[in-house]
């Protein structure tokens, strides 16, 4: 991979950077987790098994731990009341999180989600999308509390924010006619939305300055535009077991994601034809994929997608210019990078 040089981003395993984080934000995440497991504590058994199901089911928890490492990259010393709202905001965030995730398995008619049968399988689509909305619920509960002005618009505006881009993108299914706008539109909203608030609502909690929090907002969505790049090209090229579920899914539902699109745009007519006719049928065997990853890496896709993915993770670091240099910062400077190298 020819990957655009870069002074202050190195390539870095996006595994031992996120240890790097937990490690610096360890006591936060202590207090995250139980936070989590008493909110999850419920007079209905189904909503506390469903929400754990999925919860606890070992997934990395990337964006309240962003949202953690944010406000500790502030060099602030807040009080522990404003603290512990904080890590109530992460787990907000991580509640929202999920939510989207039991509703889009349910859209997406998902079989698995982290290694193991989603919730829809297993207790069916009502149980799945009922416990969804009680999260969202849960989520706003936990918002409530210090500087609440600042940070509930921004937590506010992503849940409806990740739902339009969910019925956006519905729009597009089957179909090659949508352009690279409509296609960062759908990212933005439905990944990078949730990255940006992520990063911003502890600046907004602590009261600083515009600048900091837009330059926090402008990192997030950048970092999470490149890990949706990387996240839809490794669903044609990674392997079921680093991805925790089965490759080809996005065919299989019909979605044109950039690395299919940048495919279809760089081919010739005939093979624009064989897309076109896999695509309609969702990629409905075996041989449709093969030809499709093959259509990938023959037009080009593979490496514009990662050069694509590249220019977002440095655009991500320009917004962490208003941060003081710390060791937290170093971390998150290289976090896109490291997404984009990340087991390939």
């Amino acid at each position: 991979m020819n990957c655009p040089k870069t002074a202050r981003i190195q390539e870095k395993n996006s595994q031992d950077l996120i240890k790097s984080l937990k490690k610096v934000c360890h006591a936060e995440l202590a207090s995250l987790n139980e936070v989590i497991l008493t909110h999850l504590e419920q007079r209905i058994p189904q909503i506390a098994e469903v929400a754990k199901h999925l919860i606890l089911a070992g997934g990395k928890r990337l964006r309240p731990l962003l949202a953690l490492a944010c406000y500790r990259a502030l060099d602030c010393t807040p009080n522990n009341e404003t603290s512990f709202k904080m890590v109530e905001l992460a787990a907000s965030i991580e509640f929202i999180h999920n939510a989207t995730l039991l509703h889009d398995d349910v859209v997406d008619d998902s079989p698995t989600r982290r290694g193991r049968p989603t919730a829809n399988a297993l207790w069916g689509n009502k149980p799945s999308i009922l416990v969804g909305d009680f999260l969202f619920a849960k989520a706003f509960e936990l918002m409530l509390g210090a500087n609440e002005k600042r940070v509930l618009p921004i937590l506010a505006k992503v849940c409806q924010t990740i739902t339009e881009g969910e019925v956006f993108q519905l729009a597009y299914l089957k179909t090659f006619d949508l352009d690279d706008t409509i296609l960062l539109r759908i990212i933005g909203s439905k990944t990078a939305s949730l990255f940006a608030a992520s990063c911003e609502i502890g600046a907004a909690l602590l009261g600083e300055s515009e600048e900091t929090q837009k330059g926090l907002h402008h990192f997030g969505y950048n970092l999470g535009v490149t890990f949706q790049i990387i996240d839809d090209l490794l669903d044609y090229i990674g392997d079921t077991v680093s991805l925790g579920k089965k490759v080809g899914d996005d065919l299989r539902e019909g979605k044109v994601t950039l690395p299919l699109h940048i495919a279809y745009q760089k081919s010739h007519d005939g093979d624009k034809r064989l897309l076109e006719d896999i695509i309609k049928r969702s990629g409905s065997n075996t041989s449709d994929f093969d030809t499709v990853i093959s259509i990938l890496h023959k037009s080009g896709a593979v490496e514009e997608s990662y050069t694509r993915a590249w220019h977002y993770a440095n655009e991500a670091v320009k917004g962490l210019s208003p941060l003081k240099n710390s060791s937290i910062k170093n971390i998150l400077e290289n976090l896109g990078a490291s997404f984009i190298v990340r087991d390939n």
